[in-house]
């Protein structure tokens, strides 16, 4: 899958594009796409009052940058190959959905959040739709955070991918003394951060989930929510 999605973006690019976070809450962030225009740019991910990603053309992110420092708005360029969660992804959302279309789908065993759908995935999904449409589809990640802790008793979250944004974004968020997010590759850990981070794990004792709720542990990031086996050979294409 991850194969297909990276044959995918490569064989749809249409044009290049860029993400930008801002210092500034969504609505500050929906005002400046306005101003460049919808069709070439869009609010891709809200993480916290304080932090908004933008997408979109590269044209476009240059007209927000410069609109930011003329309202002493910090704005970071991302180091992103792609501008995801925006339009100009759009070309790539079916073809996408066509290729994930290939692998058997088996029942749904791990409980998957998405902070796109604003729920967990179910049974009923279309699962390749809803996989091939995160190319466009606005990140409302702070938003999911407060879900998981206060609806469904997550204390503990894992951040699996590279870095440690997503966990510095969830200690924010979520700044109660009850709730762990580690990550299991943190530059500032050095060699011994997936050891330190096991460590913190093996120590954690989260509070323990209300009655009906799933195992209060959230990875932040990952694959597919549910076994997908393909028919095909798992090689890269």
């Amino acid at each position: 899958m991850v194969c297909d999605r990276g044959v995918t973006l490569r064989e749809t690019r249409d044009a290049e594009g860029v993400m930008v976070a801002l210092r500034a809450d969504v609505e500050t962030a929906e005002h400046l796409v306005a101003l460049v225009g919808p069709k070439e740019a869009a609010v891709a991910v809200e993480n916290h009052a304080r932090q908004t990603v933008v997408s979109g053309s590269s044209a476009a992110m240059e007209q927000i940058i410069g609109l930011a420092a003329q309202l002493k708005i910090s704005a970071i360029l991302l180091d992103s190959t792609y501008p995801f969660h925006s339009p100009l992804m759009t070309r790539g959302v079916a073809a996408l959905a066509a290729r994930l279309r290939r692998y058997r789908r088996q029942p749904l065993t791990v409980p998957v959040f998405s902070p796109i759908l604003g729920r967990r995935y179910t049974a009923n999904d279309d699962l390749a739709e809803a996989l091939a449409s995160h190319l466009v589809g606005r990140v409302r990640f702070g938003e999911g955070l407060r879900s998981l802790y206060q609806e469904q008793g997550i204390r503990v979250f894992v951040e699996c991918g590279a870095l440690a944004t997503l966990s510095k974004v969830t200690r924010r968020v979520l700044a109660q003394g009850d709730v762990l997010a580690v990550s299991l590759l943190d530059p500032e850990a050095g060699g011994r951060s997936i050891e330190s981070a096991l460590s913190k794990l093996t120590v954690a004792a989260p509070v323990p989930a209300p009655t009906g709720a799933q195992a209060p542990v959230a990875r932040l990031g990952g694959q597919a929510p549910s076994r997908l086996r393909d028919r095909r050979s798992s090689r890269c294409q």
